[in-house]
């Protein structure tokens, strides 16, 4: 009827008298029909968060804080604009709500726009999968201000599909049943040193084995730079970590 653990701010065993309904009571006793549904509905903004992250999964090691919580909300609030389904039922639909994801910071410390001080351009192709960035010529000083102290860097392109949740007959799962859900091309440019000029370079990204992309798919373009130190022989550059950041460019 306890458990005990550790937490921060006492070097003391906390010990916790166990509370409140079983999960057999909440799951059959009509008391706890809005806590049903409200589980229900958290299980399926939770499932639209994790789509998500796998369509950015190459860039979001470059994140500073547990941004789960905060996609998740995201995820919830369009969750919230289903004006069909009841309480307990209602779908992640992103199609009308993508803008919503436009600009998410993987960082709350050292974002993105605060250390590449020119705009990243980009142009976005839904019908074909594809996109175009172009990232502008960066000079040491002047356009991007690194806090690391560290002598590279280089970016990283991702272009993902994340997949809408729905309700059916046994529940949420992902449209489709996920079929396309993790589909995704990504491109790292060169290591740059941190004082030489970085040359304008554009990129294109193409999502193999997407055509006609449905609506209950949502493309997301992401970008990431992340710091580099040459590695114990000298010859290779290793990416140094947690000294990055990465943001989303366009949901679309």
């Amino acid at each position: 009827m306890f458990s005990a653990y550790k937490m921060a701010g006492t070097d003391k065993t906390v010990i916790r008298r166990k509370a409140g309904p079983s999960k057999e009571q909440i799951k059959k006793l009509p008391q706890f029909q809005r806590t049903r549904e409200n589980i229900a509905e958290f299980g399926a903004s939770s499932m639209a968060g994790t789509s998500i992250r796998d369509a950015v999964c190459m860039v979001r090691h470059l994140s500073d804080y547990n941004y789960s919580g905060t996609l998740n909300r995201l995820c919830k609030k369009v969750q919230l604009e289903d004006p069909v389904r009841n309480r307990g039922q209602r779908q992640v639909e992103w199609a009308q709500w993508r803008h919503w994801l436009n600009g998410f910071n993987f960082n709350k410390k050292y974002q993105f726009d605060h250390l590449i001080h020119l705009p990243v351009a980009f142009q976005v192709n839904r019908a074909q999968a594809s996109a175009v960035v172009t990232i502008p010529q960066l000079h040491p000083g002047f356009h991007v201000a690194f806090p690391w102290q560290h002598p590279y860097f280089r970016f990283t392109l991702t272009l993902g599909s994340a997949v809408d949740v729905v309700y059916g007959k046994h529940g949420f799962k992902l449209a489709d049943g996920g079929a396309m859900d993790g589909f995704r091309a990504y491109v790292d440019t060169s290591w740059a040193h941190c004082t030489h000029v970085f040359p304008e370079t554009s990129i294109e990204l193409q999502i193999p084995g997407i055509e006609d992309v449905p609506a209950h798919i949502t493309l997301l373009l992401a970008i990431g730079v992340e710091m580099g130190t040459p590695n114990g022989a000298g010859t290779n550059i290793s990416p140094v970590r947690r000294a990055g950041s990465a943001k989303i460019l366009q949901a679309f």
